[in-house]
């Protein structure tokens, strides 16, 4: 015949109702408040800001050496004179084998030289200027926060970013849409990467935080249910051998209940 199985359970039934009240007040104090209780590193914050994925967010600006257009010559190249401009796609020299000719070879520089310019009239490429120049300003203060090390730091000057670029001239706060050679483009590019990085490494310091604290609680939680436990099983003192020995559950028959509180079940599974 086969033996069914034991289990076995522990009640506070038998208890004195103020331990076991205790002894429940504790447990759920314990696990609503797991991730109370903790304090905000800097460590891990600091640590992704130089390592993380988006660790080196760039600077939209700088002043270059160019007279005319200093800053935006650091992003742009300004000088956008064609070569032979009527005769860019002439494909009258061939060399051997087919290959491209000086003029085609010319033609792509210039066509990816187009990419990274910026071309417009005197007044305009004046008020770009002014928009890279007010970028740069943001990137210096932006870099600053980030070289820090500090949260709090960083995320203020994000948001200094944000207010300075709505206070700053038309070219810099406007909606570029897709334009890249554009210095509003450039500089609400710098802010993003500068702001993924910051989240990226407040990530970071959350997972740490939440991790410290929850060991904390739990081992918070475990030395309160010890305590508990010896209330509800006090060591007692042999008055002949003075050996000090805690009680423990004792098991009895099926659907009785000791003065312990430890219940036996049957189970035929």
């Amino acid at each position: 015949m086969k033996q069914p199985k034991k289990k076995y359970s522990f009640t506070t039934k038998g208890i004195s109702g103020d331990v076991a009240g205790d002894f429940s007040k504790k447990t759920s104090e314990a696990v609503e408040n797991l991730p109370q209780f903790n304090f905000r590193g800097k460590d891990a914050f600091k640590g992704s800001l130089s390592k993380g994925p988006n660790a080196t967010p760039q600077v939209s600006f700088t002043k270059g050496e160019d007279k005319k257009l200093p800053y935006l010559s650091s992003r742009f190249k300004t000088d956008t004179s064609i070569k032979d401009p009527m005769r860019r796609n002439d494909r009258s020299q061939t060399h051997a084998y087919g290959a491209s000719t000086i003029r085609q070879d010319d033609k792509r520089k210039i066509d990816a030289q187009a990419r990274r310019s910026i071309t417009g009239n005197r007044t305009y490429l004046s008020e770009q200027e002014k928009a890279a120049k007010e970028s740069s300003k943001i990137g210096e203060n932006l870099q600053s926060a980030m070289s820090s090390g500090d949260e709090t730091t960083l995320k203020n000057a994000v948001t200094q970013a944000n207010t300075s670029t709505l206070a700053g001239s038309y070219n810099l706060k406007r909606d570029p849409g897709k334009v890249t050679n554009d210095a509003s483009f450039q500089n609400r590019s710098m802010i993003d990467a500068f702001d993924t990085a910051r989240k990226d490494a407040s990530g970071a310091q959350d997972l740490v935080d939440f991790n410290r604290g929850l060991k904390g609680r739990m081992s918070d939680l475990f030395k309160d249910l010890k305590t508990s436990s010896d209330a509800f099983n006090p060591p007692t003192t042999n008055e002949r051998s003075g050996v000090r020995t805690i009680s423990t559950p004792t098991r009895t028959a099926p659907s009785s209940q000791n003065r312990t509180g430890t219940r036996v079940e049957e189970d035929f599974d």
